[in-house]
């Protein structure tokens, strides 16, 4: 995958922190949920893909971190897997990666736990009957629509505009690279209600991830997207009966 998006990015959310201290950003790539079996098997591709809108909270950036750094630490996220989302391995691949959060606390082990989006994601791979049984996390692949985000959590509202551009491109190498089998944005307000306010992932008419919407269109994966509201309310099973597709079409209830 070509990093140099990623380190453009890096070097606006520096710039940001520098004039923003009081709550900095920080920067979460895509995560393979099964990337120490990879090297085993060599079975990256064709998994299903997640995605959110942005990371709740993240390891937080250094001041004084460089580029060289700073990759070293992105390859290092990218390869810690998902099993802390369920507090399986206790946080032991990210440990052995040198991430600092990880080494000094568990506060925020097992998320699924409490976190409506994870309980999203088990909920649909099992609706989906992908039997992957309780290994689910093993088998998918993370990622979400802004990398950039702030480092104790919230949505990036006054900093979505400087990373939409580079945010396009890097969502659309990271479906080349992983070639999912399906992709679930798990990223919408409640579309049934508002079809013309769509402020993260949009249709053709809005201009947010417009590139990424091009880039299924032209190279037929539509028909491999789902489209679901997210889940604050913890309602998971009427989320699902009213996914949409692409377009903001309803699904039936088999796809």
């Amino acid at each position: 995958m070509d990093y140099s998006d990623y380190i453009k990015l890096f070097e606006k959310v520096k710039y940001r922190n520098a004039t923003h201290r009081h709550r900095p950003l920080t920067i979460c790539p895509s995560v393979f949920g099964g990337y120490d079996s990879y090297h085993k098997d060599g079975c990256l591709q064709g998994k299903p893909l997640f995605v959110g809108r942005a990371v709740n909270g993240w390891c937080a950036l250094d001041d004084d971190c460089c580029v060289d750094e700073f990759l070293d630490r992105l390859h290092k996220c990218e390869q810690c897997g998902l099993g802390w989302v369920v507090g399986d391995g206790n946080w032991n691949n990210c440990r052995e990666n040198g991430c600092p959060v990880a080494s000094a606390s568990d506060a925020i082990d097992g998320r699924m736990n409490y976190t409506p989006f994870w309980q999203m994601v088990r909920f649909i791979c099992e609706v989906e009957n992908y039997n992957y049984k309780d290994k689910w996390y093993k088998n998918i692949v993370w990622t979400n629509l802004y990398k950039a985000s702030y480092a104790l959590g919230g949505n990036p509202t006054d900093f979505y505009k400087e990373q939409i551009d580079l945010c396009n491109n890097i969502l659309i190498e990271e479906i080349k690279m992983y070639q999912p089998c399906k992709i679930y944005f798990i990223t919408e307000v409640n579309r049934r209600k508002n079809k013309q306010k769509r402020t993260w992932f949009c249709r053709e008419n809005d201009i947010c991830f417009k590139r990424v919407y091009d880039y299924l269109k032209k190279n037929k994966l539509d028909d491999r997207v789902v489209v679901l509201t997210r889940p604050e309310f913890h309602n998971l099973q009427k989320i699902w009966d009213n996914r949409e597709d692409l377009d903001g079409n309803k699904l039936k209830n088999k796809i």
